[in-house]
């Protein structure tokens, strides 16, 4: 979700659709063919992009029309997208890298290792964070001297990840009671103070003024929870 346009990816047709999110209706505006099953994306005011894992590229779609208006070649299988002040951040799955792109020109300018099949990615204040699931951690990541600042262990780590400037959201696939948990981590201490049971695994986590959004797949419903 951008603004008020909402984006949806639909795996089996390879499309992505754009709608105006109205409050009392929705409006479809756009669906676009991208030739491939997609994965993570990002938008701007004026463009959206796209991570195409099976070609090693992320396209850049008007965001207005849904025409395509380049692709970007980037590391081996881009999963996640996020965009930060003039760039935008894409982790390449199969390198164990993130790359920067140059929101002007497009093009990239900086790629760093930042661990073993990283996907996910979140904003919290002027740091990057990204999941390795492999390693069970979370990569701290200084945007503006492309350095990792640090890491936050988290035990059974699952591919769905939130931050705000002073806490990080995640998701561990077990949880002490063998049920997926909801994990709040200070972002400072890097310590979880909170832990909330699920019954589905999310495929994603999303923050908004109101608080936690939590996409449970498998029950067809978004999961509504209060922040700390």
């Amino acid at each position: 979700m951008h603004g008020s346009a909402v984006y949806v990816s639909f795996a089996q047709s390879n499309r992505l659709s754009a709608f105006s999110a109205g409050i009392k209706r929705i409006k479809p505006l756009w669906s676009s063919n991208l030739g491939e099953v997609t994965s993570g994306l990002a938008a701007t005011g004026s463009e959206v992009f796209v991570a195409l894992p099976a070609s090693d590229r992320v396209a850049v779609l008007n965001a207005r029309t849904g025409k395509r208006v380049r692709y970007i070649r980037v590391g081996r299988a881009p999963i996640g997208l996020i965009t930060s002040d003039h760039q935008l951040f894409v982790t390449n799955a199969n390198d164990g890298t993130l790359s920067a792109v140059d929101l002007h020109s497009l093009t990239v300018t900086a790629t760093m290792p930042i661990g073993t099949g990283p996907r996910s990615l979140a904003l919290a204040g002027d740091r990057i964070l990204a999941d390795d699931v492999i390693r069970n951690r979370i990569a701290i990541i200084d945007p503006y001297t492309m350095s990792l600042a640090g890491f936050i262990r988290v035990p059974n780590l699952w591919d769905a990840l939130a931050a705000n400037h002073r806490l990080v959201v995640t998701t561990n696939s077990k949880g002490s009671s063998g049920w997926p948990e909801i994990n709040f981590v200070d972002l400072r201490t890097g310590k979880t103070f909170r832990k909330i049971p699920l019954p589905d695994l999310p495929s994603e986590l999303m923050m908004d003024s109101q608080g936690l959004l939590a996409a449970l797949p498998d029950r067809h419903v978004i999961v509504r929870i209060p922040l700390p």
